[in-house]
């Protein structure tokens, strides 16, 4: 029997390699889907660990000040601290006043581990020893010491009006000048060393541990701080990083120590990401088998018939059922034995080379056994896909066998199969549209589903049109196509062909229609979330100091814009504010496509025309008020004015006295402002919860030192009122002869806020919305402030379909305090020169890790649904190749009985030219079919399944559906068109074979 096995894969060596091929490419395809899914799985970790932010990479422990003593700090606390995979990075620090003859600053005065590593040091070395330190060039710039001097240091305080210096001094050696470097740099553990004006020392002055303990302080603040090493992610490790975490937390409540991280965020990004990549590769890779195995049955179906007297023969002459199996199986379980472990071995490869070509982090896949299970199913499934295709040898009678009479289509089975597949796609997508689109259970195989239902639908209506076609070209004499399609209607597996070709190419061109989607939707939101071409974090700074360094950067305004992004204190999910310099955006900006109002009409919406900010430089403020009418608990009127200074530092709050009933002048001492500080407000303050009616008129504000008049009576009638936000307590103001007319009542919730301010700023703020509507906005002082909506779009730059988009000058010169922006940025437009960084250094800005629009959408592009994507498309064309297989192997099995029939057509008189048509057509029209209802089957499955394919890893999908361009579906079309007419042409033999 074996000998006799071998024998007849001799006869048919032919169809027993191409068995060997589809088995390997099945065994190849089941290794692929877990394989690639697993490496994609290893790339994504290194993908998201590599556009993390610094505090998601690392651990933040701060004692606190006066928590941990000297000693505690000294001797390192390395097993409290430790965790396996991070470097422990100590520091400690105080405030200090720095003093050189008559110039003071307030610098942090920091020790950190190696800190000279991550400086730029631009004279002079590293502080190594006691009574050396170094600083950073704007500071010393602003003490106007070079390095060599001996810089006094003593302990500084914060009151009220600034920062106070201790009586105890020391002197030490400035041995250095530095430039901070990266401040996002993994060192810093996210920690803001540098920025700020209110010290007028933007930078800390680093210090040798020693020399901690020589300057007077209060009290210390000791942390130590845990950063990521290259191998802290790896998926093995990361298992443990929670609970490594939890455990490092007990261990600091216990020494009094906060513990502070985005590493859980991380790990989570990480876990979702990963999560899809294990939820949409089996959408391609399932599929992929699937058709594999469906190949191998259309390749031993077609086998079968030919063998078909063979068979009868077999059964004529009383050959056993056992034996006759064993012949049947035989020639099909070999082929498939010896490709599974070809396969085996080239899916791994297979994945190493796709790889290496398409993710962002290579990893190699090593041959194992880890995959010897999804092999032994795909295995499984070629053999019983070979051994139903040959059921028909055993259930024909012998006499049909003995003839060479083909089964004819069966109706019935064919529309059951439709019914089948069609139920299946409905189930699969109505689970997809019940679960908000979690891709479980037969939703996984929604597409593969639609489609294949489209493409039996499409294969069953193949028998009663090609009949139809067949008798009208009979009735025209045209013999050639009548017989083409004759044959198309009377052949089953002219069906399963056509079934086959309209899946493959459904399956390529809805691939190509998610990753042509995807990819849109990956622009589209790095253009909205970035909101320029480039954007610069720069270190925590005044609002108003952004500004003006920017626009020192760039005087012209043609490439550098100030943005603040302003979270509110309800927290992340409340819409979030941003405010920039407007008058830039147009040059800057981009501006979401789409949208009803464009970006230079946006900045004359947020910055009308308003009046030139009220400037003192004296010595002292004076205020003429009248008070006419007093009634409640106060005997008289707290008055204030706040000042802001123009270099950004700390607002200045002048006590104007105690205003009593009657006319008279109050003067507050002013200090500091000899450069020139900002009216910012008069205030009229409620002492605690006191209750309290009053009227009074303002006649005229004037300074002294030098004497000089700032408003008039009749300028104050432009002034406006604080909005209140409790009814009990109300401020109106109105013009009056002399002056400004102030009406106020406190109720007894302290919640006053009777601030007159100059017209230098619109009131309320100007806003231009997007999302739920709102009545105010969150200032760069966390304080709100009434709004007025002036437009409302869709989208906005940086803050997508939830936000306020407000004027960053405006509403700086609305804040009652100076509020540094913690998110203060630099956006770039398309016309910033190279040097532009280098120029917002210059300026007195201390850059971060610049992120550009291409660099966002590649990030985008790395994350886990991408990934799972690309290997989509890859599947896709392979599922063309085998396409192509078909087409050639049907057209091989089949050449020998097309070519009877055509000697004998040509023997009865059938021209040459029909005896061509016949040849040619009936290939040509089950490809040209198949690609139309392959691309159509494609978009059907798309708008089916299309709102439910996840996109982004930190983002689920919302059920919106979104068309691909016209090119991701002619594209898929042309190819699959191309490739299969070279296909079906070269299968009818070219020119010959009808002669």
């Amino acid at each position: 029997m074996t000998s006799l096995i071998l024998a007849l894969l001799s006869a048919r060596r032919a169809q027993a390699l191409i068995v060997t091929l589809l088995a390997l490419l099945a065994t190849a395809g089941a290794v692929a889907g877990p394989a690639y899914q697993r490496t994609a799985e290893r790339a994504v970790i290194g993908a998201e660990v590599a556009t993390s932010m610094p505090l998601e990479r690392s651990v933040q422990i701060s004692s606190g000040p006066g928590r941990w003593a000297p000693r505690e700090f000294s001797v390192r606390i390395e097993p409290q601290v430790a965790v396996p995979g991070f470097t422990t990075v100590y520091a400690a620090e105080f405030n200090a006043a720095a003093q050189f003859g008559n110039r003071q600053a307030i610098p942090r005065f920091s020790y950190r581990d190696d800190v000279c590593a991550h400086v730029i040091i631009r004279a002079g070395r590293c502080a190594s020893g006691a009574r050396e330190v170094i600083l950073g060039r704007r500071t010393a710039e602003g003490l106007g010491v070079g390095v060599g001097s001996e810089v006094r240091f003593a302990s500084a305080v914060l009151v009220p009006d600034g920062w106070r210096a201790g009586d105890s001094w020391t002197e030490l050696t400035l041995v250095g000048v530095y430039d901070p470097g990266d401040p996002d740099e993994p060192y810093w553990a996210g920690r803001r060393y540098f920025g700020g004006a209110d010290r007028a020392a933007p930078e800390p002055a680093f210090v040798a541990e020693p020399t901690l303990e020589l300057v007077a302080h209060d009290a210390v603040a000791y942390t130590a701080d845990l950063v990521a090493g290259p191998d802290t992610f790896s998926v093995e490790r990361i298992a443990t990083l929670r609970f490594d975490l939890d455990q490092l937390r007990q261990r600091m409540n216990a020494l009094r120590a906060s513990v502070n991280t985005d590493l859980p965020v991380l790990l989570d990004r990480i876990d979702d990401s990963r999560a899809l990549v294990g939820r949409v590769v089996p959408i391609a890779a399932v599929p992929l088998i699937l058709l594999c195995w469906f190949i191998v049955y259309l390749t031993v179906a077609y086998a079968t018939e030919q063998r078909r007297p063979e068979f009868g023969l077999f059964a004529l002459r009383g050959l056993p059922l056992g034996q006759r199996w064993a012949l049947a199986l035989g020639p099909t379980m070999l082929p498939v034995l010896i490709g599974a472990p070809i396969g085996y071995v080239l899916g791994h490869v297979a994945v190493s080379a796709f790889g290496r070509a398409t993710l962002p982090v290579s990893v190699p896949v090593p041959v194992g056994t880890d995959y010897l299970g999804y092999a032994a199913v795909a295995v499984a499934g070629a053999l019983l896909a070979g051994a139903w295709a040959q059921r028909q040898l055993f259930r024909s009678s012998v006499g049909p066998l003995v003839r060479r009479v083909p089964p004819r289509v069966r109706t019935a089975g064919s529309l059951t199969a439709v019914l089948v597949a069609a139920a299946l796609a409905a189930v699969a997508v109505a689970q997809l549209r019940v679960s908000g689109g979690e891709l479980t259970g037969v939703s996984l195989l929604g597409p593969a589903l639609v489609v294949l239902a489209v493409a039996l639908a499409v294969a069953h209506l193949l028998g009663p049109m090609s009949r139809r076609a067949g008798s009208r070209a009979l009735r025209k004499g045209r013999l050639g196509p009548a017989l083409a399609a004759l044959r198309m209607a009377r052949r089953p597996g002219t069906q399963r062909l056509l079934a086959f070709v309209t899946v493959a190419v459904a399956l390529l061109g809805f691939a190509v229609i998610a990753a042509s989607v995807a990819a849109d939707r990956r622009a589209d939101r790095a253009g909205t979330e970035l909101g320029a071409s480039r954007v610069v974090p720069v270190a925590p700074v005044p609002a108003a100091t952004l500004l003006d360094a920017t626009r020192r950067a760039d005087p012209d305004g043609r490439f550098a814009m100030a943005a603040v992004t302003i979270d509110p204190p309800e927290g992340p999910t409340a819409p979030r504010v941003l405010a920039v310099d407007s008058g830039r955006l147009a040059a800057v900006t981009a501006w979401p496509d789409g949208t009803s109002i464009r970006p230079a009409d946006v900045a004359r919406r947020l910055r009308p025309a308003a009046a030139e900010p009220l400037v003192v430089s004296g010595t002292a403020l004076r205020i003429d008020v009248t008070v006419t009418f007093l009634n409640g608990s106060l005997p008289s009127l707290p008055l204030r004015a706040y000042l802001t200074p123009a270099d950004g530092r700390t607002e200045k709050r002048v006590e104007l006295g105690q205003a009593q009933p009657g006319r008279a002048t109050y003067t507050g001492e002013v200090t500091g402002c000899e450069s020139g500080c900002r009216l910012a407000s008069i205030e009229i303050r409620q002492p605690g919860q006191v209750d309290f009616t009053a009227r009074l008129v303002v006649h005229g504000i004037t300074q002294g030192g030098p004497d000089r008049e700032l408003v008039t009576g009749e300028q104050l009638g432009g002034w406006v009122a604080s909005r209140q936000s409790r009814p009990a307590d109300r401020l109106t103001i109105a013009r009056a002869a002399d002056g400004l007319t102030v009406d106020v009542t406190a109720g007894t919730t302290g919640t006053l806020d009777a601030r007159l301010r100059p017209p230098d700023a619109p009131y309320p703020v100007p806003m231009v919305a997007a999302g739920p509507k709102l009545t105010d906005v969150v200032g760069v002082d966390q304080r709100r402030e009434p709004a007025i909506e002036v437009g409302r779009v869709d989208l906005l730059p940086r803050l997508g379909s939830a936000g306020r988009l407000v004027d960053l000058e405006y509403l700086n010169r609305l804040a009652r305090s100076v509020g540094v922006a913690t998110n203060a940025e630099v956006w770039l437009g398309p016309a910033a020169p190279a040097d532009a960084v280098e120029r917002l250094r210059a300026a007195g800005l201390v850059p971060g890790t610049e992120r550009s629009l291409d660099g966002l959408v590649t990030a985008l592009g790395q994350q886990g649904p991408a990934l799972a994507l690309r290997f989509h498309v890859a599947t896709g064309a392979l599922a063309l190749l085998l396409a192509i297989g078909a087409v050639l192997l049907v057209a091989a099995i089949d050449r020998a009985d097309r070519s009877i029939e055509l000697r004998a057509l040509r023997a009865q008189g059938l021209r040459r030219r029909d005896a061509a048509v016949y040849a040619r057509r009936g290939y040509l029209w089950v490809v040209a079919v198949a690609v139309v209802a392959g691309i159509a089957a494609a978009l059907v499955a798309w708008i089916a399944v299309g709102p439910f394919v996840p996109l982004f890893a930190d983002r689920a999908p919302d059920g919106a559906l979104f068309w691909p361009r016209p090119l991701a579906l002619l594209l898929p079309a042309l190819v699959s068109a191309a490739v299969l007419v070279v296909a079906a042409f070269a299968a009818a033999g070219g020119r010959r074979g009808f002669r």
